[in-house]
């Protein structure tokens, strides 16, 4: 016991909370900074050429079927490796993951390549081929980009990711004139080369310098070790596109771009829950490692949604009553999302679920993982498609009504399963 207290004490001494609010601070600091640079470019571009960008990047939440969960099982077994002390191991595991990854952004160039070919010889729009291209593109980026950043995980590297982030705020600054001038194509633009100069940045930097290499026994083990936790994370990246699908179908891509500002605030509803993920994760899986005791995670998980809750309210009382008056003043087009986008804020106070649920696959309760997005599949595609398809009113508030629920009921089916999962282990 005095072992375990040793060990948990080392996460919460004044130099890892120091590096938390570092990287929490800068992190925090750069997605506002996205969000008020994506408020001008809703003022920038059309609702209509918005809808065609938001609903073709909903390709980027089916397209990484292709990593097979690699990523994630290097995010669960580095700080594990870590945490016993098999560094070297750590590192190998790494630069199989590495290979991997590379050869996954190559298959997607590929693809990308002959994908606009086809539709450019059929004279699809403009505007789509375009679309479609820079997805592909981001989607290449960012398959190597998932690689380093689970490599980023000890304090040094966090503190190195913090300013990162600060780099990543002067280039979305430098290159928003291109929205300004070429509106639906400076957007496209834009948005790759933040994320390209990002992903070059963070190479530079990588923590560990060791080049890929290949190794057929650290693949099988990390896509068996990643694959659950990928797939699981998978399906809710994907469920969470429901709300815009179902808005595609009944209202079509101008209904789509409407809801752009209420994407907006789910930005801002999972931008410091996102944080925390990042920064918990890795401690649960090293607390885990260090004491073999999964019971010892659950004041973590408490501590996370009490900190996500008290956060959640002056957040939601302020955009309930900031909201009206800064659509209805600056863009007035968009005033169908007002009431949408206040609702949408109260999850925020469910937030605590995106980052204490990475306790059940810390602690490998697939089965209960699996469980749970399951439901979660069915509730977020259910509910919406319910309550636009059989409410009356505004189909944007509506959509949001079926949102809200859905968080609401997965909360406490979550912290249901983090506590069987910590007792049965």
């Amino acid at each position: 016991m005095l072992a375990t207290k040793k060990v948990l004490s080392r996460f919460f001494t004044l130099s890892n909370s120091k590096t938390g609010f570092i990287f929490g601070f800068s992190s925090i600091a750069s997605g506002i900074v996205a969000m008020a640079i994506g408020i001008l470019i809703i003022r920038w571009i059309e609702p209509g050429e918005l809808g065609i960008w938001q609903s073709l990047s909903i390709l980027q939440l089916y397209i990484p079927f292709l990593e097979l969960g690699v990523p994630n099982g290097l995010n669960r077994e580095l700080p594990f490796l870590y945490g016993k002390g098999e560094n070297e191991v750590a590192e190998g595991y790494a630069q199989a993951s590495q290979y991997f990854m590379i050869v996954v952004a190559i298959i997607l160039f590929t693809l990308t390549v002959v994908t606009v070919g086809i539709i450019s010889f059929r004279s699809t729009d403009p505007m789509v081929v375009a679309g479609v291209a820079t997805v592909g593109m981001l989607l290449t980026t960012n398959a190597y980009q998932r690689y380093l950043t689970v490599t980023y995980r000890s304090a040094q590297s966090f503190i190195m990711l913090s300013k990162l982030y600060g780099v990543q705020v002067l280039v979305q600054l430098a290159f928003l004139p291109l929205v300004w001038q070429y509106r639906y194509y400076g957007l496209l633009l834009y948005t790759f080369l933040v994320a390209f100069i990002f992903t070059i940045a963070m190479h530079i930097t990588r923590p560990i310098k060791a080049g890929p290499s290949f190794n057929k026994d650290y693949l099988k083990h990390l896509i068996r070790i990643g694959w659950p936790v990928f797939f699981m994370g998978y399906i809710r990246g994907v469920s969470n596109s429901f709300n815009r699908i179902v808005l595609l179908l009944k209202g079509g891509a101008f209904s789509v771009g409407l809801f752009t500002p209420v994407n907006a605030i789910g930005t801002l509803v999972t931008l410091l829950p996102g944080v925390l993920a990042n920064f918990f994760f890795p401690k649960m899986n090293y607390v885990l490692g260090a004491t073999n005791n999964p019971r010892e995670l659950w004041p973590m998980v408490v501590r996370i949604n009490v900190i996500l809750f008290l956060f959640a309210i002056p957040f939601v009382s302020i955009i309930w009553w900031v909201t009206p008056y800064i659509i209805m003043t600056y863009f007035e087009k968009y005033q169908d999302a007002i009431v949408a986008m206040q609702l949408f804020s109260i999850n925020f106070l469910f937030s605590g679920t995106l980052v204490s649920h990475n306790a059940i696959y810390a602690v490998k309760a697939y089965d209960l993982g699996f469980t749970f997005v399951a439901i979660e599949l069915i509730v977020r595609f259910l509910l919406p498609f319910g309550f636009v398809n059989y409410g009356t009113g505004n189909i944007l508030t509506l959509a949001v009504y079926g949102v809200l629920v859905g968080n609401f009921i997965l909360f406490f089916v979550n912290m249901w399963f983090i506590r069987m999962a910590l007792s049965s282990k």
